[in-house]
């Protein structure tokens, strides 16, 4: 616990350490998140592994030329437009299937492309790591620290993406709008007519009048 607590005090080290588990919390919540929505949105299991199997087939497959893309021209070259193109696709993806439930290879594209520009955050942290603390056993402890935190937070993430999608219709049941709802129409009370003077009708008489 001591080496972990010396290496938190380096220089950068906890804006690291949050910024990591930030950016990482959509790839852990993302597994069962997709899956959640796509199922809910087409109604349909076979369609949502559709769609999650491109997009972790695309990232597994494009991860060498994201690694070859950082090595040649940084992470502040390429960490920013991978994240807006993954951020891109993710939001493509929740429009079609929102507005085409069926469009099943449209969902899958877009799947496949947020997998294929999903920024590489483990190895660069690592490698601001190394950056941090330089060689030696310091560095050691960071990568310990930095596999348990992520072991955490991808242990973590499904539960959290399967109580946001328990809590939000939930919330929204017994949500109650600031507005003034309308009330419930009463029933007309039973008239009657009294006879007038004569034995001629008169006026209507309800109940408590």
């Amino acid at each position: 616990m001591r080496s972990y607590l010396a290496v938190l005090r380096v220089r950068h080290a906890r804006p690291l350490v949050v910024a990591a588990l930030v950016g990482r919390l959509s790839f852990a919540m993302g597994t069962v998140a997709l899956v959640l929505f796509v199922q809910h949105a087409t109604g349909s299991f076979a369609t949502a592994g559709v769609v999650s199997a491109a997009a972790f087939l695309a990232n597994g497959l494009l991860a060498p030329v994201r690694g070859r893309l950082v090595d040649r021209y940084g992470l502040r070259r390429t960490l920013p437009p991978l994240a807006v193109g993954y951020a891109a696709a993710l939001t493509g993806l929740v429009v079609v299937v929102s507005a085409a439930p069926a469009n099943t290879l449209a969902a899958a594209g877009l799947a496949a492309a947020a997998g294929a520009a999903a920024p590489p955050l483990a190895a660069a942290t690592r490698a601001l790591w190394t950056a941090l603390v330089g060689q030696g056993p310091a560095l050691q402890t960071a990568y310990a620290l930095d596999t348990v935190l992520e072991e955490a937070l991808f242990t973590l993430g499904p539960l959290l993406a399967g109580l946001v999608a328990a809590v939000n219709p939930t919330a929204g049941c017994f949500w109650r709008p600031g507005w003034a709802w309308p009330e419930r129409p009463r029933s007309r009370p039973h008239r009657r007519l009294v006879p007038g003077p004569g034995g001629q009708p008169g006026s209507s008489v309800g109940r408590g009048q």
